[in-house]
């Protein structure tokens, strides 16, 4: 029956119709024919599907770029990715991203740092590097390693002892505990309950007066300036040429701001500038308090590998593509509509849960559904919708990705 139906979707005519309009030669015929005859046109099929297959391999090969597959949206947690504003003109996250940014091409990394098991566990540079950017963190610091600790990955049963990849490397100094990550992150931790600080009688550290760094009563002017003087304070740590901050955040649903306090290099091109905030983010944390109880530095760039350089979609495409339903996103709603998209942005994500690191269009979207969440403060809620930024004839799998992709 299979063999029958392709006959017909090649010809457009059925088997028994031929048998009523040639009845001789159909009895004449021997029984194999029929089926060395659907064997034929299997063979035509299985052709096509080759020179389609091949024809675009010709095209990935023409570029020279291979063609990819859109991974999986990795959202860990509970929930979804959802922001509170009480409008849209509030968000803001420090991207160095404008919209009169054209870039023709943009690259598209394989991750080093993605882990499979989606546990969370650091990957991607080997023991000596780890090391190597241990003893750096130390140095600009000031500080004397005391005693260090090693972290491996846990191994399978009945493997030997010690043989599991390092995935981190602390160290205990007099001023903290600093450890270096396999991912490329370093952090240097104050926290008063970390066992070695607990210890040694360590404790987060008091901005001086004039400061204020907290996580809701600070001021965006106020967290500037605290911003500025952490920057200066760490900056042989950061290394960076030319410091840009960022202070944004978002509400929760008590009406309280939670302001992040971020820093990246912003020596480079536009490119470059949008690579180092994506992936290399300096990070300063606050206790409840208001004190410095750490730093982490992020450098995810040191464990992408550049597949290649792809060429980019418009906004104006990359909406149409949204409006049809071409995204991902872990909201648990549908778009609601085009009029609720309240901005864009030309993002990269950076994950260990995504094996491919690639510029995607992230639209916020405003969450009708959400309105009893907040509302009664005024508050909106907004969703992240995201679409690929590369055009569809590298996609792989472009024909499967719509909507609520997970």
């Amino acid at each position: 029956m299979k063999s029958e139906r392709i006959l017909y979707a090649l010809t457009g005519v059925r088997e028994d119709f031929i048998e009523q309009a040639y009845p001789e030669q159909v009895k004449s015929r021997p029984a194999w024919a029929k089926y060395a005859c659907a064997a034929a046109c299997l063979c035509l099929v299985l052709a096509g599907v080759l020179a389609w297959a091949a024809g675009r391999g010709a095209e990935s090969a023409a570029s020279g770029l291979p063609v990819i597959d859109i991974p999986e949206l990795g959202v860990g947690g509970m929930g979804f990715e959802g922001y509170m504003y009480y409008n849209a003109s509030e968000i803001e996250n420090g991207s160095p991203w404008r919209e009169d940014m054209v870039f023709e091409t943009m690259p598209v990394f394989k991750n080093g740092a993605y882990d499979p098991t989606h546990a969370g566990i650091p990957r991607g540079l080997d023991e000596a590097e780890i090391t190597r950017r241990l003893e750096n963190a130390a140095a600009a610091l000031g500080v004397e390693i005391l005693e260090t600790s090693v972290e491996r990955e846990i191994q399978e049963k009945g493997s030997a002892e010690g043989c599991g990849a390092v995935v981190s490397i602390g160290a205990r100094t007099e001023i903290g505990t600093i450890r270096a990550y396999a991912n490329g992150e370093v952090g240097y931790d104050l926290w008063s309950n970390y066992p070695w600080n607990l210890e040694h009688g360590l404790e987060p550290v008091e901005l001086p007066e004039q400061y204020s760094f907290t996580h809701h009563d600070t001021t965006r002017e106020q967290a500037l300036e605290a911003l500025r003087y952490l920057t200066e304070t760490y900056a042989e740590l950061l290394d960076f040429e030319e410091p840009a901050f960022i202070v944004s955040g978002d509400y929760n649903i008590y009406g309280e701001y939670g302001r992040d306090y971020d820093v990246y290099d912003a020596s480079g091109d536009d490119l470059q500038d949008l690579l180092n905030y994506s992936f290399c983010r300096t990070s300063f944390c606050p206790d409840d308090e208001g004190r410095f109880s750490g730093i982490w530095l992020h450098d995810d760039l040191s464990v992408l590998e550049k597949i290649g350089d792809y060429p980019i979609i418009s906004i104006d495409e990359a909406r149409e593509r949204l409006v049809a339903g071409q995204y991902q996103t872990s909201v648990p709603y549908e778009l609601p509509g085009e009029e609720y998209i309240a901005k864009v942005e030309l993002m990269y994500r950076s994950s260990p849960l995504e094996e491919l690191s690639l510029p995607y269009y992230r639209f916020y979207v405003e969450l009708p559904e959400m309105e009893s969440v907040g509302g009664e403060l005024g508050l909106k809620h907004f969703g992240a919708y995201y679409v690929p930024a590369i055009e569809s004839e590298y996609i792989g799998n472009a024909e499967i990705y719509h909507g609520q992709f997970n």
